[in-house]
């Protein structure tokens, strides 16, 4: 071989391992550039878990307080009905009465008169 051979094969092989390194370079700017979108991902994903969270939490204690709420209108509509039924029951006794003052009544008048 001659030494102009040797010359043009070594130049070819630095030229082969400059391209190789140039793209060695490219892919690892490119992993880099992919890894930081994936932590910004991941950072974005992070936030929005803890806005999830903090929803969540809020709308327990929404719930929470629905549901004491809920109860108490129950034992409200509880005591409405008692009342209610007390009030018919007063009435009905009074209705009662009335008419027991009103026999008594027409009694005390046709003995006045007999």
């Amino acid at each position: 071989m001659t030494i102009n051979r040797k010359q043009k094969e070594l130049e070819e092989t630095k030229q082969q391992k400059l391209t190789l390194a140039r793209s060695k370079e490219s892919e690892k700017g490119q992993l880099t550039q992919e890894k930081d979108e994936k932590d910004r991902t991941v950072q974005q994903l992070s936030q929005k878990e803890k806005e999830l969270e903090a929803t969540a939490a809020e709308l327990a204690e929404q719930a929470a307080l629905v549901r004491a709420r809920a109860e108490q209108v129950n034992e409200q509509q509880q005591r409405v009905t008692a009342d209610r039924q007390a009030l018919k029951d007063r009435d009905a006794a009074l209705a009662k009465a009335e008419q027991a003052l009103a026999a008594l009544q027409d009694q005390l008048g046709h003995s006045r008169y007999a």
